[in-house]
């Protein structure tokens, strides 16, 4: 007998999921849940975003919410025992998960209970960790904290971009799904509940950016330019570029410098194209 289920989803990234509920025999995909259509480029053009298309491109109903509340309402009508997140980021609340008498699985990148909040990978790679991971849980009410389905490490590399690491994490995490979902619906798997954990992973925002070139280590600064590229940015202003080279600015010193490489090869000033160290100095500094 096939589960009807419920798919909580917006990126790229959560096709590797939907594409593995879609083949699994004892699961019946009736809905996901994704949001409204957003204004992207210039010319602001209304998009739907890569779940909608897949769902509408394999015949699964589309449900479309703007805010969290939307959730439940949306929801009335819909038969399911089961619902799947992956990179979905609203919290559902308490009545949304109690439609589901199998529960709702959540897909997090990062090793539970580290690292809950809205960017786990982000401050992974300011603090510097050597091995990351994935943490599938049966969500509760309380963001993050749901018990413990299962959990597989990987090393965290560095090589690679941000994006390519959340890639791998939920091609990961898509098929750790898969290895324990038919244990979990027959009652097979004993879930483990999270403990505590100092490591936080709080939403990036434009301030956490700033950064002060006098008073931090090269490493440190590569590391959350990874983690901040391509957004929020890492920034500085010039007077701090100023302080660091020993020269003047002849600009504003209020002026926000982008830095997009950890030794100073890209800078781009406010309203600016990028410029390499020199190039800046030549016309923001002077002795």
């Amino acid at each position: 007998m096939t589960t009807n289920t419920v798919f909580f989803g917006t990126h790229q990234f959560s096709i590797f999921t939907l594409q593995l509920l879609k083949n699994n025999p004892n699961i019946n995909l009736v809905a996901v849940v994704t949001t409204t259509d957003k204004k992207i480029g210039r010319k602001q053009l209304l998009t739907p975003n890569p779940v909608k298309n897949w769902a509408i491109e394999n015949n699964i109903k589309v449900i479309e919410i703007k805010t969290s509340n939307d959730i439940f309402e949306k929801l009335q009508g819909i038969k399911a025992e089961l619902g799947i997140i992956a990179y979905f980021g609203y919290l559902i609340s308490k009545p949304v998960i109690n439609m589901f008498n199998k529960g709702i699985l959540n897909i997090h990148p990062s090793l539970l209970p580290d690292y809950r909040g809205a960017a786990p990978l982000e401050w992974a790679i300011i603090n510097g960790e050597t091995t990351t991971g994935v943490t599938i849980i049966k969500i509760n009410e309380k963001f993050d904290k749901g018990e413990i389905v299962a959990q597989q490490k990987m090393q965290l590399n560095y090589t690679k971009t941000k994006k390519e690491i959340y890639k791998d994490l939920f091609k990961k995490g898509a098929k750790l799904l898969q290895e324990n979902l038919d244990d979990y619906l027959k009652g097979k798997i004993q879930l483990k509940p999270q403990g505590n954990s100092t490591k936080v992973a709080p939403k990036l925002t434009k301030e956490k950016g700033y950064v002060d070139l006098t008073n931090i280590k090269p490493d440190l600064l590569k590391r959350k330019i990874m983690a901040f590229t391509p957004w929020p940015g890492v920034y500085t202003t010039l007077k701090n570029i100023a302080d660091y080279t020993k020269l003047k600015p002849i600009k504003d010193p209020n002026l926000k410098i982008k830095i997009l490489d950890y030794k100073l090869k890209k800078l781009k000033p406010e309203g600016k194209n990028i410029m390499n160290l020199q190039e800046f100095k030549n016309g923001y500094l002077k002795s």
